[in-house]
């Protein structure tokens, strides 16, 4: 039973929070859904596409959407434990009573987190162990688009793509085909699987061979060979945006927007670069709308995108929120960027540092990387922005890239100091990250380097850094990334590893228990060509295009000025087969 601290919590939040128009829940009705965030409130409600898609399942004729998180840790106020399930927060509805759970899923760690939601709601984790009294399981999210097959066992189907293409179809399913009407649980999955970009995994039995190598999935009769991710054509039909404004954010005190989404650089590494191609952005006139509609409870405003760069007429857009009398935080700019009239606008929104992601400390490694990011452009970025009044910078690096050296991380060190030492330079944070390949990318093969590795890569930079007072340097364990890399390229095999973690056992302890290395799956390189646990969804840029991209990442190891492919233009190309359905 839940408790009243948690029903009161629940109350408090609702009580505290400004829907703004387009956003909000309009009472049960119809076909109820929960879409449930597997992390906290606070984190939950920082995430822009879970905002989205609440709101778009509200809008849906003969569905409402609610929302559900992860009870609070101990030490905060009005926390929740395991033994008071997990509750909506509008109607403080328990889950496991409501016809469809909408698991949104941004971050492989979260992955435990799902199956620990539905043990605590009273669900059956399992997929096979649910039927026509539990509620449809259906995630979706950037990691269940690029390798659903971790959560494959615990979900009954998954959106391979954007969810504002995928979900009104299965609203429509739901209502149309739905359990209250005598339908099945098998026959309504089965109508579902029918619909574009959604995956059944149970439709699905997945291979292997004698040495235990995954080997392909094998369909059912009459489930689709390959599931095409969907994408947006136009973002101007559906807002993505702070609709609901909290104080309990990452960012309490700023409304968000969307401005652009996709990316055509084209860093080998980035799947978000990759499974959101081609790049597309909102007009300008949309997102005014939008900002002038949160300007009465907000005047911070965060433009947010992979690649705000290259919004059209940046310069433009930021002067018109400026006139509008907004104050403007940018979430990350290329150093190119920095080189013009972009600094000086950030600098009079009352922006006080920038974020600059060179990736790796070394010119010829950014270029593997297809970063074609120079040392020249990095260093004028920063004296633009102290000519500006910025005085803070924050470096993004990863460790352990594909055909790093040491060298590459001297490079690196050298770059950070460099920065540090510029007179007017109050403080230079470094985040370094360990590399972890993400499917759907052309680094989807290559092998993370090992923990002992990516350790004494992480100590030689710390070295070089402690040096100088003006620098700091935080980022993930290596520990914790090879867990990562091995839920990133894992498979169905990892549902035993998930389901101990859930039960509280540490992730060490899951992964002997289950007898798997994680190493197997993150640091082994695997041959092009080779069945993967993703092969049977397409997630946009087509297998010859992966394969050349990574092809050309390692023969620019020996050629320092090679290795970058141009940006894609939409429309106007067609190396990564992304637009061939548009």
């Amino acid at each position: 039973m839940t408790s009243w601290v948690v029903k009161e919590q629940a109350r408090a939040r609702l009580a505290r929070e400004i829907v703004l128009p387009g956003g909000g829940f309009r009472g049960p009705a119809g076909i109820r859904a929960c879409i449930l965030y597997p992390n906290t409130y606070r984190v939950g409600m920082s995430n822009l596409g879970f905002q989205t898609i609440h709101a778009i399942l509200n809008a849906t004729p003969g569905l409402s959407c609610e929302r559900a998180f992860l009870p609070d840790p101990p030490g905060r106020a009005g926390h929740g434990k395991a033994r008071d399930g997990i509750i909506s927060l509008e109607t403080q509805t328990p889950l496991a009573e409501f016809d469809l759970i909408g698991v949104s899923v941004s971050y492989e760690m979260d992955y435990p987190n799902v199956t620990r939601a539905l043990l605590e709601a009273g669900i059956p984790p399992l997929a096979r162990d649910r039927d026509e009294r539990h509620p449809l399981v259906l995630a979706g999210g950037p990691c269940i688009t690029f390798n659903p097959e971790p959560l494959a066992e615990f979900v009954d189907l998954c959106a391979i793509g954007e969810g504002e293409e995928i979900v009104p179809g299965i609203a429509a399913v739901l209502r149309d085909v739905s359990m209250a009407r005598g339908a099945s649980r098998a026959e309504l999955l089965a109508a579902l699987a029918e619909q574009p970009g959604v995956y059944v995994p149970s439709l699905y039995e997945p291979e292997y061979t004698p040495d235990g190598s995954f080997a392909g999935p094998s369909p059912q009769a009459g489930a689709p060979e390959r599931i095409e991710r969907q994408w947006v054509r136009e973002l101007d039909r559906y807002p993505c945006a702070s609709l609901i404004l909290t104080p309990e954010t990452e960012f309490g005190d700023l409304f968000c927007i969307e401005i652009s989404r996709g990316c055509g650089r084209g860093c080998r590494y980035c799947a978000a670069g990759y499974i959101t191609r081609p790049p597309r952005i909102r007009s300008r006139a949309r997102l005014l709308e939008g900002v002038r509609a949160a300007l009465p409870h907000r005047r911070k405003i965060g433009l947010v995108s992979p690649a705000i760069s290259d919004y059209p007429d940046l310069p433009g857009l930021l002067n018109d929120l400026a006139e509008m009398g907004a104050e403007v935080s940018l979430s990350s700019l290329r150093a190119d960027t920095l080189l013009s009239s972009p600094t000086l606008a950030l600098a009079g929104s009352g922006e006080s540092a920038i974020t600059i992601a060179p990736e790796a400390g070394s010119q010829r490694l950014r270029f593997a990387l297809n970063k074609s990011l120079t040392d020249e452009e990095i260093y004028a970025a920063v004296e633009n922005a102290l000519a500006a009044g910025i005085h803070k910078v924050k470096l993004y690096l990863m460790l352990g890239l594909p055909t790093e050296t040491e060298a590459d991380i001297d490079a690196a060190v050298e770059m950070c100091q460099r920065i540090a030492s510029y007179p007017g330079i109050r403080q230079v944070t470094v985040s370094a990250n360990p590399f972890v390949p993400k499917p759907g990318t052309p680094f989807q093969w290559c092998a993370m380097q090992s923990e002992a590795v990516l350790s004494a890569r992480r100590k030689r930079l710390h070295t070089g850094l402690k040096t100088h007072k003006k620098l700091s340097l935080g980022g993930e364990s290596p520990r914790e990334a090879i867990i990562q890399g091995a839920l990133s390229r894992g498979d169905r095999r990892l549902a035993p590893v998930l389901l101990s973690v859930a039960g509280g056992q540490s992730w060490n302890a899951a992964f002997r228990e289950a007898g798997i290395d994680p190493a197997a799956f993150a640091c082994h390189e695997i041959e092009p060509g080779a069945p993967l646990p993703w092969d049977h969804l397409h997630l946009g840029a087509g297998a010859e295009c992966l394969k050349r991209e990574w092809s050309i990442a390692q023969s620019a190891a020996t050629h320092p000025r090679g290795g970058l492919t141009p940006a894609c233009q939409p429309g106007a190309c067609r190396r990564c087969e992304a637009c061939s359905n548009a």
